[in-house]
């Protein structure tokens, strides 16, 4: 997880010029980009590491960003994969600006290029020093940012600056957290920065926006947790205490959506209660070249300070109900909006597992999967409207081939449990194989025999399953269902309730 490279790619932009605006940041963190010339191995993997790629994902996720017409960006660490043995390489020496100049390139042709801003990540820093990575790019240090100096001295040890977003009353506070020992901790000077620019931010009645690369809210040195967070949590807290408004921290590294809000425990075993909202936001980038980045546009209401989640490709989304699933024609790179639902019913309730108040789940649409409903909470229930939705046990089955007389067969490692031809359910004929009679079916051997009669399966819908449930209550409290909704094709039955569920209606 934190042998690649994260860059947490914060955009804001205003829809008004007056405090009180919205204000809308666009997040895309973990790229990892490199270009490897030499096509070297390294660290197990199975191919040369070239990620040239990534600048695609990244490309993506810029024009989404000023479609939005973004006023800044912040790079929020990781932007480049260097390592001792690439973009260190002897062979190559230039290979760290060839690189920093690779992204910075496309960077140069965005509107909002006099508005970049980046954090420092473990992975930017492998094979490179600060003065060095500064040396090498236009953007690393923002210089002219109110708060941050030429970069001719302090920054060798430490990026840590501020910026104050136009418009707004808000101000974002970037520190470094990727010091030794261990490369995730917080140095004392930047440690002794923060608490001086935190009360800086409370006379001057700002409200405060925390940026870094690794996660605070968890046990110190924790996974992807910074070595001394706690100690970075206690500047946060008490300047918190003192009366400072602290809209939320957000941070990369982790490759993974987390979210915890206040009052409550991390999902990743935090030892304490936090006073302000902590966003992990998920890699940049797809497994493959072929898929899509993940990244965000997050929204603050300046008036009311709500914070607000739209996340694309693998992020989540934390935004105010409702979420909307279509299990046809959604897509779970979508932000789960109306228009551009989610496609999971899995991947929603995880999703909104996370948001830490009432949600509702609009589902439409024919589901394919078993729906292990997450519980809400007292006062924060969530509820399922399902509209005219479906949920099947069973899944579409293919590609078959004719063995014996009427009978077809198909490779099926999944043990079968249920077959179903053009809506109608056939009966099993246990251990009769190619000589299944008509009308029914045999699995043995993960193979799946089926005698229609002599119409091939493919002719038309055959759906072979083994779920045993559609909609299952499981330890669930605090759920609310209503509308239409069909399930078929289980093993067992279409909805169940079980382990102490209670609070269900």
């Amino acid at each position: 997880m934190k042998k690649l490279i994260l860059s947490l790619l914060v955009v804001l932009m205003m829809a008004q010029s007056i405090w009180g605006a919205t204000v809308s940041l666009g997040i895309l963190t973990d790229t990892h980009y490199y270009s490897d010339p030499l096509h070297e191995t390294y660290g197990g993997c199975a191919y040369p590491c070239d990620m040239t790629y990534r600048l695609t994902n990244i490309q993506e996720a810029l024009d989404a960003f000023e479609t939005a017409a973004v006023t800044a960006v912040f790079f929020l660490g990781d932007t480049y994969q260097d390592n001792n043995t690439t973009l260190s390489n002897p062979d190559n020496p230039n290979i760290l600006v060839n690189n920093i100049g690779g992204l910075e390139g496309l960077l140069d042709t965005y509107s909002f290029t006099n508005k970049i801003h980046f954090v420092l990540g473990n992975h930017d820093k492998d094979g490179a020093t600060r003065t060095e990575i500064s040396a090498a790019s236009d953007y690393y240090p923002a210089n002219g940012v109110s708060g941050r100096d030429d970069c001719s001295t302090w920054c060798a040890d430490r990026f840590d600056y501020f910026y104050d977003i136009t418009g707004s009353n808000i101000r974002v506070i970037i520190f470094d957290t990727v010091n030794t020992p261990g490369y995730e901790t917080a140095s004392a000077d930047t440690l002794t920065w923060l608490e001086t620019t935190l009360s800086d931010a409370r006379t001057a009645g700002k409200k405060v926006l925390l940026f870094s690369h690794t996660r605070l809210n968890g046990a110190d040195g924790a996974n992807c947790v910074c070595n001394n967070a706690s100690a970075v949590r206690t500047k946060i807290e008490a300047a918190v205490t003192a009366g400072l408004t602290v809209l939320g921290y957000f941070n990369g590294h982790c490759h993974a959506n987390l979210f915890s809000p206040p009052g409550t425990y991390d999902t990743w075993t935090a030892p304490t209660t936090t006073a302000i909202e902590y966003y992990s936001f998920n890699k940049g980038y797809g497994g493959t070249p072929s898929d899509v980045p993940s990244y965000s546009l997050v929204t603050i209401n300046d008036s009311t300070n709500a914070v607000t989640v739209t996340g694309y490709g693998e992020q989540y989304s934390y935004h105010a109900s409702p979420y909307y699933v279509d299990c046809t024609s959604g897509n779970n790179n979508n932000p789960g909006t109306s228009s551009a639902p989610k496609a999971g019913l899995e991947y929603t309730d995880l999703m909104v597992s996370q948001v830490p108040e009432a949600t509702t789940i609009n589902v439409s649409g024919l589901c394919r999967e078993l729906l292990s409903v997450a519980s809400g909470t007292s006062g924060k229930a969530r509820t399922w409207q399902f509209n005219n939705a479906t949920i099947s046990g069973s899944d579409i089955a293919t590609g078959w081939a004719l063995v014996s007389g009427n009978v077809y067969s198909k490779t099926f490692t999944t043990q079968v449990k249920v077959v179903i031809w053009n809506g109608t359910l056939l009966v099993e004929d246990p251990g009769a194989t190619t000589n299944v009679a008509t009308n029914k079916w045999d699995w043995d051997a993960n193979v799946l025999y089926v005698n229609l009669g002599g119409v091939s399966p493919d002719t038309g819908t055959l759906e072979a399953g083994q779920r045993a449930y559609g909609l299952q209550f499981r330890n669930a409290n605090y759920v609310t269902t209503s509308g239409p909704l069909t399930v078929y094709g289980c093993n067992t039955s279409g909805v169940v309730m079980s382990d102490n569920a209670n609070s269900v209606t």
